[in-house]
């Protein structure tokens, strides 16, 4: 962090620094921690899904939750899998709407038209986000489950408010 690599390594409880308009607290800062995220569906599971990488990592400061989590597919069939992609959060999401700020990179993977955007949705109080794509100015789309691959790579980072 910036801050503490200009005055040293700070306290983990109980301080605050101001500069200006500016507050910095960590009264409820909590280390960063790792978590396995999970890819997913919102209907009926595939036949085979299996991943060689699950990797995440988070950290909590205040009532936000930073983090960023990666999972690699190393074994995918469809079969009678329904339903649009989802990927685990390391906490329950507050009551907020929108409950965050979610980047989404997805390597080969099989998008129906060419996407402007990718992009997490989080809804008010769920554990997961759903993974879709802006097609057109107006539209989101959930990116549904028959877009992944046996090599698929699903790479999500962001913030998003739990309190």
């Amino acid at each position: 962090m910036v801050l503490e690599s200009a005055i040293g390594t700070l306290p983990s409880s109980g301080y605050m620094i101001a500069q200006g308009n500016s507050v910095y607290s960590n009264t409820s800062r909590v280390a960063p921690t790792s978590y396995t995220p999970v890819l997913a569906t919102t209907g009926t599971v595939p036949t085979t899904l299996t991943f060689s990488t699950q990797f995440g990592r988070y950290q909590q400061i205040d009532g936000i939750i930073y983090f960023i989590g990666n999972v690699a597919v190393n074994a995918f069939v469809l079969g009678l899998g329904t339903g649009n992609l989802t990927f685990s959060l390391p906490i329950t999401a507050g009551a907020f709407s929108p409950a965050g700020i979610i980047a989404v990179q997805l390597q080969n993977t099989t998008l129906g038209v060419t996407a402007q955007s990718l992009n997490g949705t989080i809804a008010s109080g769920a554990n997961v986000l759903t993974i879709s794509q802006n097609i057109t100015i107006a539209g989101v789309t959930p990116i549904p489950l028959s877009a992944l691959s046996a090599t698929s790579i699903v790479t999500i980072t962001g913030l998003y408010f739990i309190s």
